[in-house]
Parts: C-alpha cells; sequence; structure tokens
C-alpha cells in the first residue's frame, strides 16, 4: 500500500504489558512512508516509565516530521507520583520526535496515581508532580519557533467512566 500521500494519522498504543515486544518498532517503520504528514496524533497508555524494549526503540537519537504542523497527544493512566522526568518513557519520545514546522500543539494528559485510595495526600506534592510533568512535557517544544497555537488539558483519568475523545471531549 502506497501512503506517501496520507496527510492525517492517527495511532494508538499501550507501553506496558507487551509481552517482551517493542510497543513503537511499528510506529518508527510506519512513519517513514508517509512523509507529508501534517497531522499526527498520538494517544499512548502507561507511558509513566520506560522498559528496555521501548528503550531499544528510542536509540535513535532524532526523528524528523519535517511537513507535521499539527502535533496531539493524549497520554492516558500518567502516575504522577511514580513519574520521574526525563528518563520516563514519554519524555524520551517527545524528545526523539523532532517537528520544525510544527503551529498547532495539543497536550491532554489524563492523570492517575499510585496513592493508595482514601490516603491524603499532601497538596504540595501533588503540585509539585504536576509542575514536575507540565515542565517535562512543555520542554520538549520551546524550541518551536513557528507554534501558534497550545493547548494543555490535564484530568483525574481514574475518575472518567468513559473514555475521552483525543480532544479531552466526553464520547457519550
Amino acid at each position: 500500500v502506497n501512503l506517501s500521500s496520507v496527510t492525517c494519522f492517527v495511532f494508538t498504543e499501550t507501553l506496558s504489558n507487551n509481552n517482551g515486544k517493542s510497543p513503537l518498532k511499528r510506529l518508527f517503520e510506519f512513519l517513514p512512508s508517509m512523509p507529508k504528514l501534517v497531522s499526527f496524533d498520538l494517544e499512548v497508555y502507561d507511558a509513566t516509565n520506560p522498559s528496555s524494549s521501548v528503550a531499544d526503540d528510542l536509540a535513535v537519537s532524532k526523528y524528523e516530521m519535517p511537513s507535521t504542523t499539527s502535533f496531539r497527544v493524549r497520554i492516558r493512566k500518567l502516575d504522577i507520583s511514580r513519574f520521574n522526568g526525563r528518563i520516563s518513557y514519554i519524555s524520551k519520545l517527545l524528545k526523539v520526535l523532532r517537528m520544525p514546522s510544527l503551529e498547532d500543539l495539543s497536550i491532554a494528559i489524563g492523570i492517575s496515581s499510585s496513592y493508595p485510595r482514601g490516603l491524603e495526600v499532601d497538596s504540595a506534592k501533588w503540585t509539585q508532580s504536576l509542575y514536575k510533568v507540565s515542565h517535562t512535557l512543555l520542554d520538549d517544544f520551546t524550541d518551536s519557533a513557528r507554534l501558534t497555537s497550545l493547548s494543555y488539558k490535564v484530568w483525574f483519568d481514574e475518575y472518567t467512566d468513559s473514555p475521552l475523545l483525543l480532544d479531552g471531549r466526553a464520547s457519550n
């Protein structure tokens, strides 16, 4: 199948529990077949920490996407109580992707936590954790000179009955 004319691509992947298989190998093999990709939507689940198979995927230092002007990433079930900043899987992935023509960026984060239910968590700790996540993810796009639109949404993913659409709206 010739995909060289594809301009919009949506990819969803769970990054844990892949039975030792590399979760992004298909993506990195598939993206080069779409050189005219203008809009890229990426949804990932369980992106808190890297695994060895993910580290193999990210052995490439940069992946250029020169035609991409719109990038929407939705991160589901991100455990901010275990988020490790620059060594987290999602941070490493975003650092690899280079989009020099990026104009429209949307980041939506579904927060979960491994804190036991009913445990009162220090609000300062939550604020610091959320700042760390936000700073880490947005830092990868600070050199986007063409960026004209930024959307940043955060919600508690573990309390959502139905999954949200990529733009954060309820699917009802």
